[in-house]
């Protein structure tokens, strides 16, 4: 039995045939394949890089589905970045697309495979697109091993494979055979995707096979993350939330004492989070009593017990050590500069803890003494330290999509757009304490959708908007809308369409009509459209009425705002706040009191589209909570009553439950 809870509460006070021979042939050689051979795959379909992924992991990062890569420089030809997996792998089978997207100088623009990476050596086999040629090379002095004329065009996908057996390596492009090197620099090591001298590059379906390569989908690897791009800490930190705050698209951290050394303030999230990998960008800007200046990250916190991984600005060392007690458990020497960013990460497994920063490997400690606790941040004896980028990526981490995580919210009550916000803002304005948006439409053609959006990668939330169409201009295609989940040109639009007088929900890339439902739309009404994003499911409200439920995959993340076609139409009280874990969607518990004294709950439209059955519960500290009867179904919704005792003086709370 699984319990779905309510997030909302009723407070009282006292009240084809083959041969024979054929078919056992084939059975018998899948058999033998299957059974000696694995595969590590990653479709990139995740909203950050698996932790399995290392190296130059700043310059990559995932969107919609492909994983991105840079290597710009404005002077210099750009460094080699890549990022690989396996540690020792031999004798596979490696698949991966590549988009030369766009090139920096120009000089040296490729997307590669790296093959048998271990030390300096390994091998190289790109598209080089500046030199227009298939390439075979060595990954340290660059010896050419093969080199074939190729006409690779940007902005266009190909499907690279190699074969690696012993000291020999053939070459594909999109099934054609490039050629075949014998080598035996290096015979064995990871493999990995690389690129070089380009503003972008786009890498796809990467899989490794081979007899033994571990088998290992990465499809999706939860992480939650903060961008801190909003303007308030989000609601899911705790901690010293008084020594934080949100400016910027940077979160800022103090720790001050006029004599002592200074506390030392952190922030955190989770509660029993252990294996997983944290990363975040952190500058000391200006120090204290300049005595025990440092920027943390916190580890495995509970209790007293945790873990500190610090930039000491004051000792000049990157340091590991307990947090109860103290105990150095890593120390060394490093130059850390004020005013600037290091990139700092930590990779926890069981009782193994290693750490880097800017990718420098920094050393590992093994320890049991903490297996679980909380994440965080943390700043000591500093005016000022910064933070930025914050993610941590693990198969028990909750998910809370990607972008800036933190609830985020306009009322509109200021005089010009917030820096926040972007797209068709030359159609927007704020007037009054309104939202003002504006679609001309002309004699013979409808005005274009508009849009205000913030952030670009957001995926799981609850986004909330009073909307009120002012006036239709062709009244053709007037209406006020959500954006949801806008990325390129794909992305969904949840809208009031005064004219066909329906509540509507549809793709924006091919206005494919998801859920349309019909509904009295009056003009300069306002309406309370509500959008719960979890997953592939769309859970959509007016003025708290469930309108429905759409179930869709294509666009998994994106950004997130306001649009108006063909009318002048105003918003207002604009909020977003993330959603974590699989939460349910947040119906609404009405009361009412009766004279006899009796309590009547109701539960909106749509609660009962759910399998189970749901129950009234009450408590009285949040503690225990007592079922007091069950729901029954209404015309609409569902029912339940209860008779708080005359004589019980203490605080009721009541909420709603779910049984499935």
């Amino acid at each position: 039995m699984t319990p779905f809870l309510l997030y909302c509460y009723y407070h009282t006070v006292n009240a084809m045939p083959l041969p024979f021979r054929a078919i056992n042939f084939l059975i018998l050689v899948l058999s033998i394949v299957s059974s000696a051979a694995g595969t590590w795959s990653d479709s990139f379909s995740g909203s950050s890089l698996s932790p399995d992924w290392r190296g130059n992991t700043n310059a990559f990062w995932i969107d919609s589905g492909v994983l991105h890569g840079t290597s710009a420089d404005p002077i210099r030809i750009s460094p080699l970045n890549f990022v690989e997996v396996g540690t020792n792998w031999s004798n596979y089978v490696v698949t991966c697309s590549i988009n030369v997207v766009s090139p920096n100088t120009h000089r040296c623009t490729k997307g590669a495979i790296i093959l048998n990476h271990f030390g300096d050596e390994g091998y190289v086999f790109a598209l080089h697109e500046a030199t227009q040629t298939i390439e075979l090379y060595r990954l340290s002095n660059h010896e050419m091993l093969l080199s074939k004329p190729a006409a690779i065009h940007q902005e266009q996908w190909y499907r690279v494979r190699a074969e690696v057996q012993n000291n020999s390596l053939a070459l594909w492009v999109d099934d054609i055979f490039i050629g075949t090197v014998t080598g035996t620099v290096s015979s064995a090591g990871s493999v990995g995707l690389a690129v070089q001298d380009a503003d972008e590059v786009l890498f796809e379906n990467f899989s490794v096979t081979g007899p033994d390569i571990p088998d290992h989908a990465n499809t999706s690897t939860p992480t939650w993350s903060d961008t801190f791009s909003g303007t308030v800490l989000g609601p899911d930190w705790h901690g010293s939330t008084t020594e934080f705050f949100v400016r910027d698209g940077l979160l800022h951290g103090s720790s001050v004492s006029p004599l002592d050394p200074a506390p030392f303030n952190l922030i955190e999230i989770g509660n029993n989070w252990s294996n997983y990998v944290v990363s975040c960008s952190i500058n000391i800007i200006q120090p204290n009593t300049a005595v025990c200046t440092k920027g943390a990250l916190v580890l495995r916190h509970s209790g007293n017990e945790g873990y500190v991984f610090a930039l000491h600005e004051a000792t000049q060392t990157i340091e590991l050590y307990r947090l109860s007690n103290h105990e150095m458990l890593l120390s060394k020497p490093a130059v850390i500069n004020l005013k600037r960013f290091y990139r700092v990460r930590a990779e926890l497994q069981g009782d193994s803890l290693s750490f880097w920063v800017d990718d420098a490997f920094i050393g590992t400690v093994t320890d049991s003494r903490s297996p679980g606790g909380s994440v965080g941040l943390a700043v000591q004896d500093a005016d000022e330290v910064q933070f930025d980028d914050f993610s941590v990526t693990g198969a028990n981490i909750p998910e809370n999509g990607t972008g800036s995580f933190s609830a985020w919210s306009d009322d509109f009550s200021g005089n010009i757009l917030r820096p926040e916000w972007h797209g068709d803002t030359n159609d927007f304005s704020i007037t009054n304490g309104y939202l003002q948006g504006l679609s001309i439409s002309g004699a013979l053609s409808v005005g274009p959708l508009n849009t205000l959006e913030i952030d670009n990668a957001r995926s799981n939330y609850t986004v909330t908007c009073a909307i009120n169409i002012i006036r239709p201009l062709r009244r053709i295609c007037s209406k006020g809308a959500l954006i949801l989940r806008h990325s390129g040109s794909e992305g969904y639009v949840f809208a009031l369409h005064e004219p066909t007088q329906t509540f509507e929900f549809y793709r924006l890339s091919n206005h494919e009509m998801l859920l349309s439902k019909p509904a009295s739309i009056v003009f300069t009404n306002w309406y309370r459209v509500r959008a719960e994003v979890q997953g592939n499911t769309f859970s959509l409200w007016v003025n708290n009425a469930f309108i429905g439920m759409v179930t869709d995959s294509r666009v998994s993340t994106g950004s997130v705002g306001v649009a108006v076609q063909d009318a002048e139409t105003w918003f207002d009280d604009f909020t977003i706040t993330p959603l974590t874990g699989n939460e349910p969607p947040h119906f609404e518990l009405h009361s009412s009191a009766a004279s006899d004294g009796k309590l009547q709950f109701g539960l909106t439209e749509g609660a009962m589209i759910y399998s189970g059955q749901w129950y009234l519960e009450v408590t009285h500290d949040f503690e225990s909570w007592e079922r007091l009867s069950s729901f029954s179904p209404g015309n609409v919704s569902a029912f339940a009553q209860t008779t708080p005792p005359a004589d019980d003086p203490r605080p009721r709370f009541y909420r709603a439950i779910l049984i499935q």
